[in-house]
């Protein structure tokens, strides 16, 4: 492997630009396909379901917020947000309150990975 650290920087250097010219590119892209649209009569409420609720919505927004056209809460979904919690919230196991009736297995001292209640008769007994 033979060059310095000015070459391989300046290799680095070439590679970031390309790849910002890249995201540039894919967001001129987006957006002079919704121009096209509105030049031949699409109207703007179309044009804004295809830009927020359409099958490539997430990629044209993901290509506007890379270059600075959109903020970053524009890739959140509202919707989807709710929808992963309302299934993260039914996953979740559900533990009952233990009361001090509860029995403690002697050997184990704890029931579901908890300690006895203090005061337990059934944790006290020296077991």
């Amino acid at each position: 492997m033979s060059g310095t650290l000015k070459d391989w920087t300046r290799i680095a250097d070439v590679d970031n630009e390309i790849e910002d010219l890249h995201k540039k590119s894919e967001a001129l892209s987006n957006l002079y396909h919704l121009l096209l649209l509105r030049e031949i009569g699409i109207d703007d409420e179309s044009l804004r379901r295809i830009a927020q609720r359409q099958l490539r919505a997430f990629q044209i927004k993901f290509s506007f917020v890379e270059v600075g056209l959109l903020p970053p809460s524009a890739l959140k979904d509202p919707a989807a947000e709710a929808a992963t919690a309302a299934a993260r919230a039914a996953a979740a196991p559900r533990v009952e309150p233990r009361t001090a009736g509860d029995q403690v297995p002697p050997a184990a001292g704890k029931i579901d990975g908890r300690p006895p209640i203090p005061n337990d008769p059934a944790g006290s007994d020296g077991a």
